[in-house]
């Protein structure tokens, strides 16, 4: 797609002043500038067309334009690319809504808000680009799961009830993970260093792909590709970062340096664990599953728990019970009606609980089977 010679102004129409030597949308990956001015653009043509306009964000939007060629430019290419995607998303009969158990909202306001997030998910599949501006905060809602790509071109993947924000500067990219779940795969930048902070702790990476996870009980880091090293928080890198960073002076001291499929757990008053747990398991929330390993249905409840506003709960010395199986992480009901038959324990519902109980029997099936104990085929 190329630029044409005659941008004009989204709000009255006239002819926007054009730059000679602008670069093309082509070259956005190789041009951080315009990558960034591509995120952006489309982050204003979303909210443009969606129910937050105001004559403050076209105001806004004009002292935007007025910055900078590059941003005149960026703007017309994703007028150009929303224009060829709007009857795309009008058109479109099926859309995926990936958080089970929505907030009720006026029901305008919902397909407002709906059509300008499918249509800025085509405008980023067209760009190539994040509808991110940085130093903004990003979040998921119980159950939802989100993907978007950052504007140096690291992905990122939020599984459910996750809080990220973003800062990038000249020197170095940085991420703080609040809550949550994520995974990153890093685009390799050698001269500009990406850190996560999460907690106390710092993930100092280059070009690779982990997964981070934050509960209010420990800290995980799982090394998917490449090489990062965990520091201390208090021994930060962020404040003199000036270059390329060699993780092998990173390393020294009380940093934990992993190699691909290790993962390092951080336990408040205990010693760091390194271990190589089975990747698929950890990443199967990506396919929207939840994986259980012989954990005790308390600690299987809680992984459920998280994944939906329909909370699970034990009483009794059911708690105890090991049990394992594949899930949807919109089949807390199926589990908890899965382990009652299996266990011979009783389930009753209070409101959006659903509490098991009893003396549990042994198990009919060492491992449970949604398809033959509940009657939702497991995937």
């Amino acid at each position: 797609m190329k630029f044409s010679s005659t941008p004009r102004d989204p709000i009255d129409g006239k002819p926007l002043q054009a730059a000679d030597g602008a670069a093309p949308a082509e070259s956005a990956q190789h041009d951080p500038a315009l990558l960034k001015a591509l995120a952006e653009a489309s982050a204003w043509i979303a909210t443009l067309h969606g129910p937050e306009r105001t004559p403050a964000v076209e105001r806004g939007l004009h002292r935007w334009l007025a910055e900078s060629p590059i941003h005149r430019y960026a703007f017309e290419h994703a007028t150009d690319t929303w224009s060829k995607t709007r009857a795309a998303v009008r058109r479109s009969a099926q859309v995926e809504i990936r958080a089970p158990n929505p907030a009720p909202v006026h029901r305008r306001r919902r397909r407002a808000v709906s059509f300008v997030a499918i249509a800025a998910s085509l405008l980023i599949a067209v760009l190539g680009v994040g509808m991110y501006l940085n130093g903004a905060g990003l979040k998921t809602a119980v159950g939802e799961r989100r993907t978007l790509v950052l504007e140096d071109g690291t992905q990122v993947t939020l599984n459910t009830k996750t809080r990220m924000s973003v800062d990038y500067s000249e020197h170095r990219r940085h991420v703080r993970l609040e809550a949550g779940e994520a995974i990153f795969e890093v685009a390799k930048h050698p001269r500009w260093p990406f850190v996560v902070t999460a907690g106390d702790r710092e993930v100092i990476a280059l070009g690779t792909a982990f997964l981070v996870r934050r509960d209010s009980a420990q800290l995980a880091v799982t090394l998917l590709e490449g090489k990062v090293a965990v520091t201390p928080s208090n021994q930060s890198v962020l404040d003199h970062i000036e270059g390329p960073i060699d993780l092998s002076h990173v390393a020294a001291g009380e940093a934990t340096t992993l190699a691909p499929g290790e993962r390092v757990v951080f336990a408040e008053h205990a010693i760091p664990v390194v271990d190589r747990p089975e990747l698929e398991k950890l990443t199967a929330w990506q396919q929207g599953l939840v994986n259980i390993d012989d954990l005790t249905l308390a600690q299987a409840m809680e992984e459920m728990n998280r994944y939906s506003t329909l909370q699970l709960a034990v009483e009794g010395p059911a708690a105890k019970i090991r049990v394992s199986g594949v899930f949807r992480v919109t089949d807390s009901e199926s589990m908890a009606r899965a382990v009652a038959l299996t266990h011979g324990l009783e389930l009753r519902k209070e409101g959006r609980r659903i509490i098991l109980s009893g003396i549990p029997s042994p198990p009919s099936e060492s491992r449970l089977d949604p398809a033959s104990l509940a009657g939702n085929p497991a995937p």
